[in-house]
């Protein structure tokens, strides 16, 4: 995943993708009239606007239909009465696909009765303009239609680089900065969830508590970048290794924590072996240094219901208290912390619940 820098810059560029692509929109207008005179008429009428680029005809509904198929438009004059398909029915025709929900329509009638403009703007035309028109009226509401379409196209601009600043805060909010692991807070939140679950479902839950050994030797003797890219390295291991349903977090400066639902201990020891033995198996390298020795872990482990825990914190209390016995039995290992109900020889001797 990318550290928050990359994303801001990802963002800046977005943003300025934005603008040089709405910088000066020229539009595309479908006249729709079955009237050849008519269409000679708007076309001369609306040639000179500068917005529009290009002007395209139909000579009835179902032509233009058929064209809107493949040529986006942003506005559309359309008669009404009209062969095949009149306009009212063109008119529903558009509004009912989405692909040309926000295409501006104006209606065009000889029909100077209200109840036409009526059901027309019911419909969802835009506007009405009556025949014979006026040159300067129909400018002018063309005119008033491209705004529209203009102050609808920044809208929806705003509103999606309103959604990209909200995912991204949601990102940062939930997301560790240095490794892109889960931060504490998501983590817990996610398994607040899946303890309740387990629990009311019957089914195992295992959490792993991680330390890097020596971890403050470690940043003395190659300083505290080499560090942040070694908890990068750990935190990729951990990543991929483990299952998709699956969490792995960052819990605190080198302790990482990972929750494995439906997982017994067994399983569970096989889990925290692997990632053991793939964070051994990393290597960096470091610009001026002939490489930076492999890393170890010391790994502490909790199962529901083995452990009696009746909250998530018991359970990490339990994992916590595995991981300090995995550190004082010599680190880079793994430690059961074990019920002492459970039956002898079941499991690896570990520390209590």
């Amino acid at each position: 995943m990318s550290d928050s820098g990359e994303a801001g810059t990802d963002a800046a560029a977005a943003q300025a993708a934005d603008a040089t692509a709405y910088a000066s929109p020229r539009r595309r207008v479908l006249i729709v009239d079955d009237s050849h005179a008519v269409r000679v008429a708007l076309r001369e009428a609306l040639v000179g606007l500068p917005a529009i680029d290009e002007i395209v005809e139909a000579v009835d509904g179902i032509d233009a239909l058929s064209l809107l198929t493949h040529t986006p438009v942003d506005l559309i004059l359309s008669d009404i009465t009209m062969p095949r398909l009149d306009g009212f029915k063109f008119l529903s025709a558009v509004r009912n696909n989405p692909r040309y929900r926000d295409v501006m329509v104006i209606m065009l009638s000889a029909l100077g009765e209200s109840v036409d403009k009526v059901r027309g703007l019911t419909l969802g035309a835009n506007d009405y303009v009556t025949k014979p028109f006026e040159r300067a009226e129909l400018l002018a509401r063309v005119t008033v239609m491209l705004k529209m379409k203009e102050l609808q196209e920044e809208l929806q601009r705003k509103a999606a680089a309103l959604e990209r600043a909200n995912l991204e805060l949601e990102r940062l909010a939930n997301q560790d900065g240095l490794t892109g692991l889960p931060n504490r807070r998501s983590f817990f939140s996610r398994l607040e969830i899946e303890f309740h679950r387990s629990r009311r479902f019957g089914d195992s839950l295992s959490l792993l508590m991680l330390d890097i050994d020596h971890f403050k030797r470690f940043n003395d003797n190659h300083g505290h970048q080499v560090g942040d890219e070694a908890l990068r390295m750990v935190g990729a291991a951990l990543a991929e290794g483990i299952r998709s349903y699956d969490c792995a977090g960052r819990y605190g400066g080198e302790e990482f924590i990972c929750f494995l639902p439906e997982t017994k201990p067994a399983a569970a020891l096989v889990v925290a072996e692997r990632l053991r033995q793939c964070v051994s198996a990393a290597r960096m390298t470091v610009a001026g240094s002939d490489g930076v020795p492999g890393m170890t872990v010391s790994i502490g482990i909790a199962t529901w219901p083995d452990c009696p825990a009746e909250r998530p914190d018991d359970l990490v209390a339990a994992a916590d208290r595995a991981l300090y016995q995995a550190k004082a039995e010599g680190r880079n290992r793994s430690v059961f912390s074990v019920s002492l109900k459970q039956p002898e020889g079941d499991l690896p001797n570990g520390a209590p619940c």
